[in-house]
């Protein structure tokens, strides 16, 4: 019943209760009628506004998926036009290099457009003395590849820097040997640092190699002594002044103690636990060249070296042109700042870190001493005397000698002589030469590539054992022993060729005549404070070099060059000392 509608009376007669009762219902339908029409109106409203809400909503969505496709289509579009400006800039940069010779800009804020400055660079040198770890890197940079050693100084702990990651297996020799090379890219920056494996499977192109930027450094102050022909290195347009050849050295050597440095933290971790850390380096110089202008040269080199390592600039993607003035910079910071000796790095001649090992053991018998460093491509020889003198130890080197007869410079030398590819020579150095040997090996049992390296051994002996004779006259024969000591080191001693090759040259060339004792081939011992990282042990003497040279400097023995033996008159400077037996200590050899 409906709000405001009054009940029926049901008072009075039976027929009125009728009447009354038919117009009760017929209210009732009236109600029911309107009440149903309400309701279908009501339903029809509602259909009506849910339709056009669903409609009106399909029509929204549409919209929005309508401006969805516009907008992917416009950021397709933004994309597509970004990559074609990427194209057209690296073709028009690229166009322009080769117009201009204009070369990558190093580090420069993009907002820079004119060349990059290096005048407010100043290198981020120790000021102090106050830190907790003392370490050492003694880097062997040798004509073909350079070895990495460090020492923990207060630990008297070294290990060989491998630059692979540790393995549990024996490390593989190209994961860990970096060759001394650099090489310009397409674009004109420049790459190095990099280990045999990673020089194999980088695929960046290359416009020019310069390999044995060692001996071009040396070659500078072996022009001033008529040397130079003896090295045969090709000409490079890059490389025709001095002052770039030296910037190259500096660069190189800035990415090998960096990239040193690096695996040294990232690998022994432990080490720098709430430690501040002091760095050093030493770097290895022949003999010949620490007694001839070279030295001073290696020495800056390596000064500029260590102060552009410090020095905060990325040098990844730079150029000649550009290197040229960040070391020209740094040249010029040093002049006015600071002195070599200032500076944590120095030199060391290559024999004395070479026989450091030796040299150090307390049972090492004092006496004459033959050395040769067989390596890529040097042949490195040096005669001394080492002896104690009140327990302080000391090298007299009387002769030293750096030829281009190294393992590398060997194979191709001789190769071109008997007309053989260097792999078949290369090959024929390792096997044992008998009687039943190839004809490859007798020809080059007869070679002038090996008579070369005979005379050179010949020549190394008799000068030194010369010089010796002048110096300690009277005790030449106890200082000698039985046989002349002839310690061999460096990739090349592994090989049978070269130690049976220097073995043989005594009869060759009748030493016995000028009372020259039988040689004794030696191996350099391997030290027990060395951790070589999963190398192969056999391959110390690769590493003999740098592990001397992580020895810091004062811990090892006084040392005098031939240049200081010169003027002396035959036996002005004989020896009191009389060495201990050699037959007291001869398992020690």
């Amino acid at each position: 019943m409906l709000e405001g509608d009054r009940p029926p009376d049901l008072s009075g007669s039976l027929e009125q209760l009728q009447q009354q009762t038919n117009t009760a219902l017929q209210q009732l339908r009236t109600v029911l009628n309107d009440l149903s029409k309400r309701t279908e109106t009501a339903i029809n409203q509602q259909n009506t506004y849910i339709t056009e809400a669903q409609q009106q909503s399909s029509a929204q969505q549409a919209t929005i998926a309508t401006q969805v496709t516009q907008l992917e289509t416009r950021v397709s579009g933004l994309y597509s036009n970004l990559e074609s400006f990427k194209r057209e800039l690296t073709a028009l940069t690229l166009q322009k290099q080769e117009q201009t010779v204009e070369k990558s800009p190093v580090a420069v804020p993009e907002e820079e457009t004119s060349a990059p400055t290096f005048d407010h660079l100043i290198p981020q040198l120790p000021t102090e003395d106050n830190f907790d770890l003392d370490i050492n890197l003694g880097i062997d940079f040798g004509t073909g590849y350079t070895k990495v050693c460090f020492r923990d100084v207060a630990r008297d702990q070294s290990e060989v820097v491998t630059f692979a990651e540790p393995t549990q297996g024996k490390l593989n020799l190209a994961a860990t040997l970096m060759p001394t090379r650099l090489s310009i890219l397409k674009d004109g920056t420049l790459l190095t640092g990099l280990t045999v494996e990673e020089w194999e499977s980088d695929n960046r192109p290359i416009q020019t190699q310069i390999d044995y930027i060692k001996m071009r450094l040396a070659a500078i102050d072996l022009r001033q002594q008529n040397k130079e022909e003896e090295w045969r290195l090709e000409q490079i347009p890059e490389l025709d002044d001095d002052d770039t050849v030296e910037s190259l050295c500096a660069y190189y050597l800035s990415r090998v103690i960096a990239r040193s440095q690096q695996w040294i933290r990232q690998n022994k971790p432990d080490l720098f636990t709430n430690q501040t850390v002091r760095w050093s380096v030493n770097i290895g110089v022949p003999v010949e060249y620490c007694d001839s202008p070279a030295l001073k040269r290696f020495e800056k080199v390596l000064a500029l070296a260590w102060l552009l390592k410090s020095t905060d600039v990325d040098t990844s993607a730079i150029n000649i042109e550009q290197l040229n003035q960040l070391i020209k910079h740094l040249q010029q910071w040093m002049d006015s700042n600071k002195t070599m000796d200032e500076l944590d790095c120095t030199t060391t001649p290559e024999i004395v870190a070479a026989m450091w090992s030796f040299i150090n053991s307390r049972q090492a018998q004092e006496g004459f001493y033959t050395f040769f460093d067989i390596g890529d491509g040097t042949l490195d020889g040096a005669a001394f005397i080492f002896n104690r003198t009140d327990g302080d130890r000391q090298v007299d080197c009387y002769i030293g000698q750096v030829e281009p007869l190294g393992v590398s410079a060997f194979v191709e030398k001789t190769a071109s002589e008997l007309n053989q590819s260097t792999d078949q020579v290369r090959r024929s150095l390792g096997t044992e030469i008998k009687d039943e040997d190839t004809a490859l090996q007798a020809k080059m049992q007869q070679s002038n590539t090996r008579k070369k390296v005979q005379k050179m051994v010949a020549n190394v002996v008799m000068s030194g054992n010369e010089k010796h004779g002048q110096m300690r006259k009277y005790s030449v024969s106890q200082d000698i022993g039985e046989n002349l000591k002839v310690f061999v080191g460096g990739g090349g001693s592994n090989t049978a060729f070269f130690p049976q090759t220097i073995h043989a040259t005594h009869d060759d060339f009748q030493q016995s005549s000028a009372d020259i004792p039988p040689y004794e081939i030696k191996q350099i011992p391997t030290p027990t404070d060395l951790s070589i990282n999963g190398l192969d042990k056999k391959d110390f003497n690769r590493f003999a070099i740098a592990y001397g040279l992580c020895i810091p400097e004062g811990e090892g023995p006084s040392i005098r060059l031939p240049s200081q033996f010169d003027k002396v008159e035959s036996g002005a400077e004989t020896s009191n000392h009389r060495p201990d037996k050699y037959e007291d200590g001869k398992d020690l050899m």
